[in-house]
């Protein structure tokens, strides 16, 4: 539960991730790299809260958006986390009380928000605008005596980049009367690495 004014801290309230806790390993992304750390995931309960409070109205107090754009999520709508320096804060801006609710269920995160309506007739629509995109760069190919002749490993995953600008629209009767913009995020394109076997043994 919120109360008017009270910012909520994804971070404060879920706390480090640690095994001690619960946490299991799964993929993160980890200074530009995927890999396997304690708590991976959990930035997709951190994406889903951050777009459930942009269409709730919330005050945005602090997002970080990852190194590259979620699979999950659209172009500048995703949300990481990181202890403790990177952090999801919402604030409830509006005069009552609001209540959040998450959920794990079949491998599905869903959050519902609760609070005072909308005035009636007014909607609110979350635009993703993607205002440039550089194209895929060639992976760098890395030549390995690790591997057999013939077999490739991708190492990191080339990537597109974008700039994306991310606006909050009021509508009322179908037609936009405010907006407001919530992000304006950089993804550099990333040149990814292929390993290519050498070897007639694979050792």
């Amino acid at each position: 539960v919120l109360q008017p004014g009270e910012t909520l801290s994804l971070n404060d309230l879920v706390g480090q991730r640690t095994a001690e806790k619960g946490f299991t390993i799964a993929p993160a992304s980890v200074d530009g790299q995927l890999t396997d750390d304690v708590g991976g995931g959990i930035c997709q309960l951190a994406g889903t809260l951050y777009n459930a409070a942009l269409l709730a109205d919330m005050e945005i107090v602090e997002r970080v958006h990852h190194t590259w754009p979620s699979d999950y999520l659209p172009v500048g709508l995703d949300a990481t986390l990181n202890w403790n320096n990177k952090d999801l804060k919402i604030r409830n801006r509006s005069e009552h009380p609001m209540y959040i609710a998450a959920e794990l269920k079949d491998l599905v995160v869903s959050v519902e928000i609760y609070g005072q309506p909308l005035e009636e007739g007014v909607e609110i629509v979350i635009e993703n605008r993607i205002v440039n995109q550089t194209n895929t760069p060639s992976p760098q190919v890395i030549y390995t005596d690790k591997l057999a002749v013939g077999v490739s490993k991708t190492q990191v995953k080339s990537r597109p980049g974008y700039e994306v600008m991310v606006y909050r629209h009021y509508l009322k009767g179908g037609a936009v009367y405010s907006s407001e913009l919530i992000s304006h995020d950089h993804f550099r394109a990333i040149q990814g690495t292929v390993l290519m076997g050498t070897s007639e043994i694979i050792k």
